[in-house]
């Protein structure tokens, strides 16, 4: 398979936990918040790089590429 590495963004209900007044229950209605959240071949991977460096981001994407070649090595020799 070949490497993808993506970078979404994601929008979820505003939980309401996090809302400090009554009054603020209906304003949360519809609400949302988004992350940019990273995404390979085989699906989201369930973390958000919002606020990473460009050094941060490309060192993620440096060790999944890893990884994937990892794999593929891994799995050309069984």
């Amino acid at each position: 398979p070949d490497f993808i590495y993506a970078v979404e963004m994601t929008g979820y209900a505003a939980p309401r936990f996090a809302l400090t007044q009554p009054s603020d229950l209906d304003l949360a209605q519809g609400r949302e918040f988004y992350r940019a959240e990273v995404h390979l071949a085989e699906g989201g991977q369930q973390y958000d790089v919002v606020g990473w460096s460009r050094d941060q981001l490309i060192s993620d994407i440096l060790n999944q590429y890893e990884k994937h070649m990892h794999f593929l090595h891994i799995s050309s020799t069984e």
